[in-house]
Protein backbone atom coordinates (compact mmCIF):
# COMPACT_ATOMS: atom_id res chain seq x y z
CA UNK A 1 0.00 0.00 0.00
CA UNK A 2 1.31 3.67 -0.34
CA UNK A 3 -0.11 6.77 0.29
CA UNK A 4 0.11 9.85 -1.86
CA UNK A 5 -0.98 13.29 -1.10
CA UNK A 6 -0.50 14.65 -5.03
CA UNK A 7 1.21 17.54 -6.03
CA UNK A 8 -1.68 18.89 -7.96
CA UNK A 9 -4.22 19.31 -4.79
CA UNK A 10 -4.81 22.23 -2.73
CA UNK A 11 -2.58 22.84 0.20
CA UNK A 12 -4.17 20.71 3.35
CA UNK A 13 -5.55 22.18 6.17
CA UNK A 14 -5.71 19.59 8.74
CA UNK A 15 -7.30 19.00 12.23
CA UNK A 16 -5.82 16.19 13.94
CA UNK A 17 -6.48 15.06 18.01
CA UNK A 18 -3.76 13.54 19.62
CA UNK A 19 -2.71 10.46 17.14
CA UNK A 20 -2.74 12.46 13.76
CA UNK A 21 -4.93 13.45 10.68
CA UNK A 22 -3.72 9.63 9.57
CA UNK A 23 -3.36 6.49 11.22
CA UNK A 24 -1.81 3.56 9.30
CA UNK A 25 -1.16 0.24 9.82
CA UNK A 26 1.96 -1.47 9.27
CA UNK A 27 1.03 -2.15 5.70
CA UNK A 28 2.49 1.18 3.66
CA UNK A 29 5.44 0.89 2.57
CA UNK A 30 5.94 4.30 0.62
CA UNK A 31 4.02 7.76 1.65
CA UNK A 32 4.90 10.54 -1.14
CA UNK A 33 3.98 14.16 -0.01
CA UNK A 34 3.76 16.28 -3.48
CA UNK A 35 2.34 19.52 -1.62
CA UNK A 36 2.90 21.08 2.13
CA UNK A 37 0.67 20.52 4.62
CA UNK A 38 -1.23 23.74 6.38
CA UNK A 39 -0.63 22.15 10.05
CA UNK A 40 -3.02 23.27 13.10
CA UNK A 41 -1.56 21.28 15.13
CA UNK A 42 1.71 18.31 14.88
CA UNK A 43 1.57 14.79 14.77
CA UNK A 44 0.29 14.98 10.87
CA UNK A 45 0.77 11.41 10.00
CA UNK A 46 1.77 10.44 13.67
CA UNK A 47 2.17 6.28 13.82
CA UNK A 48 2.70 5.51 10.16
CA UNK A 49 5.12 3.36 9.99
CA UNK A 50 6.22 3.13 5.98
CA UNK A 51 9.47 2.20 4.94
CA UNK A 52 10.24 5.08 2.77
CA UNK A 53 9.33 8.37 2.45
CA UNK A 54 9.39 11.08 -0.51
CA UNK A 55 8.60 14.58 -0.63
CA UNK A 56 8.18 16.34 -3.65
CA UNK A 57 10.29 19.83 -4.84
CA UNK A 58 6.79 21.60 -4.31
CA UNK A 59 7.18 20.93 -0.32
CA UNK A 60 9.09 23.72 1.42
CA UNK A 61 9.08 22.90 4.97
CA UNK A 62 8.22 19.16 6.63
CA UNK A 63 6.20 19.24 9.69
CA UNK A 64 7.24 19.55 13.15
CA UNK A 65 6.98 15.58 14.39
CA UNK A 66 5.46 14.18 11.14
CA UNK A 67 7.29 10.87 11.16
CA UNK A 68 7.78 10.29 14.57
CA UNK A 69 8.44 7.25 15.70
CA UNK A 70 8.31 5.97 12.39
CA UNK A 71 9.99 2.70 13.32
CA UNK A 72 11.14 1.17 10.17
CA UNK A 73 11.18 4.29 8.17
CA UNK A 74 14.55 3.52 6.46
CA UNK A 75 14.69 5.81 3.67
CA UNK A 76 14.13 9.45 3.43
CA UNK A 77 14.21 11.70 0.25
CA UNK A 78 13.72 14.99 0.65
CA UNK A 79 12.98 17.22 -2.34
CA UNK A 80 14.71 20.68 -3.43
CA UNK A 81 11.97 22.58 -2.81
CA UNK A 82 12.12 22.01 0.96
CA UNK A 83 13.58 24.68 3.14
CA UNK A 84 12.94 23.73 6.58
CA UNK A 85 12.68 20.18 8.25
CA UNK A 86 10.56 20.94 11.32
CA UNK A 87 11.49 19.96 14.93
CA UNK A 88 11.44 16.36 15.93
CA UNK A 89 9.94 15.68 11.82
CA UNK A 90 12.30 12.10 12.12
CA UNK A 91 12.61 11.65 15.85
CA UNK A 92 13.17 8.10 16.81
CA UNK A 93 12.28 6.66 12.96
CA UNK A 94 14.05 4.08 11.29
CA UNK A 95 15.23 2.14 14.79
CA UNK A 96 13.42 -1.15 13.91
CA UNK A 97 15.84 -4.22 14.27
CA UNK A 98 14.30 -5.84 10.79
CA UNK A 99 15.69 -2.79 8.52
CA UNK A 100 19.43 -2.25 7.82
CA UNK A 101 21.08 1.79 7.58
CA UNK A 102 18.58 4.65 7.35
CA UNK A 103 19.36 6.92 4.68
CA UNK A 104 18.39 10.71 4.24
CA UNK A 105 18.63 12.34 0.67
CA UNK A 106 18.59 15.95 1.60
CA UNK A 107 17.26 18.69 -1.07
CA UNK A 108 19.63 21.44 -1.93
CA UNK A 109 18.10 24.08 -0.57
CA UNK A 110 17.49 23.42 3.30
CA UNK A 111 18.27 26.15 5.35
CA UNK A 112 17.09 25.20 8.57
CA UNK A 113 16.94 21.79 10.59
CA UNK A 114 15.03 22.57 13.72
CA UNK A 115 15.47 21.34 17.01
CA UNK A 116 15.38 17.80 17.26
CA UNK A 117 14.77 16.56 14.01
CA UNK A 118 16.49 13.64 13.48
CA UNK A 119 16.89 13.01 17.50
CA UNK A 120 17.29 9.17 18.45
CA UNK A 121 17.76 7.95 14.47
CA UNK A 122 20.13 5.41 15.81
CA UNK A 123 20.66 4.16 12.06
CA UNK A 124 21.16 7.33 10.18
CA UNK A 125 24.93 6.71 9.34
CA UNK A 126 25.65 9.51 7.07
CA UNK A 127 23.78 12.69 6.00
CA UNK A 128 25.02 15.14 3.33
CA UNK A 129 24.35 18.65 4.47
CA UNK A 130 23.23 21.08 1.42
CA UNK A 131 25.28 24.26 0.80
CA UNK A 132 22.25 26.65 1.72
CA UNK A 133 22.07 25.32 5.08
CA UNK A 134 22.20 28.20 8.02
CA UNK A 135 20.93 26.64 10.84
CA UNK A 136 21.26 23.20 13.07
CA UNK A 137 19.09 23.94 16.17
CA UNK A 138 19.45 22.26 19.46
CA UNK A 139 19.88 18.14 19.70
CA UNK A 140 18.81 17.80 16.21
CA UNK A 141 21.08 14.77 15.46
CA UNK A 142 21.81 14.33 19.33
CA UNK A 143 21.92 9.99 19.40
CA UNK A 144 22.05 9.72 16.38
CA UNK A 145 24.22 7.30 14.36
CA UNK A 146 26.01 9.61 12.77
CA UNK A 147 29.96 8.11 12.05
CA UNK A 148 30.92 10.97 9.60
CA UNK A 149 29.57 14.83 9.22
CA UNK A 150 30.35 17.70 7.09
CA UNK A 151 29.28 21.33 8.55
CA UNK A 152 28.96 23.54 5.28
CA UNK A 153 30.52 26.70 5.39
CA UNK A 154 27.10 28.43 4.62
CA UNK A 155 26.10 27.07 8.53
CA UNK A 156 26.51 30.17 11.11
CA UNK A 157 24.97 29.13 14.13
CA UNK A 158 24.84 24.71 15.92
CA UNK A 159 22.39 24.59 18.52
CA UNK A 160 22.40 23.07 21.99
CA UNK A 161 23.59 19.70 21.85
CA UNK A 162 23.50 19.59 17.94
CA UNK A 163 25.52 16.50 18.00
CA UNK A 164 25.30 15.06 21.80
CA UNK A 165 25.69 11.13 22.39
CA UNK A 166 26.37 10.36 18.91
CA UNK A 167 28.95 7.81 19.70
CA UNK A 168 29.81 6.74 16.62
CA UNK A 169 30.84 10.00 15.09
CA UNK A 170 34.10 9.97 14.49
CA UNK A 171 34.71 11.62 11.52
CA UNK A 172 33.98 15.82 11.64
CA UNK A 173 34.76 17.82 8.97
CA UNK A 174 34.03 21.89 8.74
CA UNK A 175 34.44 23.09 5.21
CA UNK A 176 37.02 25.81 4.55
CA UNK A 177 36.08 29.57 4.61
CA UNK A 178 33.20 28.86 7.63
CA UNK A 179 32.28 32.19 9.40
CA UNK A 180 33.24 31.59 12.95
CA UNK A 181 30.21 29.33 14.07
CA UNK A 182 27.77 30.02 16.93
CA UNK A 183 27.98 27.12 19.49
CA UNK A 184 25.53 27.40 22.46
CA UNK A 185 26.77 26.22 26.05
CA UNK A 186 29.72 24.22 24.39
CA UNK A 187 28.11 21.69 23.00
Amino acid sequence: VNIRIEDNVKPLKLRNGYYGSFWFSDAEKTVYVGRDIQRNEDNIIFGSNPTSVVFSDNVTTINPRMFRDATKLSQVTIGNGVKEIGYEAFYNSGNDDTIGDQTVTMGTNVTKICNDAFNSCGKLRSITLPSTLKLVEGYAFQSSGLTSIVIPASVDSLGDGAFRYCGSLVNIRIEDNVKPLKLRNGY
